[in-house]
């Protein structure tokens, strides 16, 4: 009788301490999602201040820029892309996207990322849906490519529609000019995040994580910030040939 009520008061302290867990997890999931949704209602306030317009007539140019990966997976994991040597994709295209987010907005653009941190609660559908809630011009995802074996390395650039074709091209060959990295072309793929957006939008594969040698520059901060600056360059060049008398040119630096 003795062994039966311990064996029971063992269960119920087990199944405490397993509801004590579940708790735990969803308050921490509650406090995260709603860590994100407050940075992308910040984010998007930026883009309907009144600093969004020069002299009430000239609009600036609005970008989006998606750190790859980041979300819950249906299983409940949350996705950092691909993982060599103990560095997660997902972390280095953060880096990157802030330092891109940092040099465009020196050049007079808005930036608006798809995520500030480790976990966004945009799917991969609503962050290509995310340029026309807000009127943005392009939409620039960011990714590190992968293989099974360490060989491969290089950079490519992808999209989908017409649309975005032209500023695909000239984004591969300044990009693989100013980081001096092997040119495998650029790609028409049906990536989820180019076929639902409604702007021009390229994913960039910046280079092989499965390759120790890209992996080196790849985790270097000033490849960081050259990468982010060559993709600064590029947008405006891209979006100086969109200029008419509405909408002007952002200058290449802001004085």
């Amino acid at each position: 009788m003795g062994e039966g009520r311990g064996a029971q008061l063992k269960w119920r302290s087990t199944r405490m301490r397993s509801i004590g867990r579940s708790k735990m997890l969803f308050i921490l999931s509650m406090a995260i999602l709603f860590s994100s949704c407050t940075l992308i209602v910040w984010n998007l306030f930026k883009l309907y201040h009144p600093a969004r317009f020069e002299n009430n007539l000239r609009r600036r140019f609005i970008a989006i820029i998606d750190a790859g990966h980041g979300t819950f997976t249906q299983y409940g994991l949350l996705d950092e892309g691909a993982t060599h040597y103990g560095v997660k994709e997902a972390d280095v295209v953060i880096a990157i996207a802030k330092k891109l987010q940092e040099e465009l907005e020196r050049r007079d653009w808005i930036a608006v990322t798809t995520r500030d941190g480790d976990f966004t609660p945009l799917g991969l559908v609503e962050r290509a849906r995310l340029p026309s809630l807000v009127n943005a011009d392009v939409f620039v995802s960011i990714h590190l490519n992968s293989y099974r074996n360490n060989k491969p390395h290089g950079l490519s650039v992808h999209y989908w529609n017409e649309e975005s074709r032209p500023l695909a091209e000239l984004m591969q060959t300044r990009l693989c000019k100013a980081l001096r990295m092997k040119d495998r072309g650029v790609v028409k793929q049906p990536l989820t995040v180019l076929t639902w957006a409604s702007v021009p939008a390229i994913l960039i594969e910046l280079g092989f994580i499965s390759n120790p040698m890209e992996l080196r520059r790849l985790t270097n901060p000033k490849f960081h910030d050259k990468a982010a600056k060559a993709i600064a360059d590029t947008l405006t060049m891209w979006a100086c040939g969109k200029c008419d008398e509405t909408t002007p040119c952002s200058p290449l630096i802001r004085p």
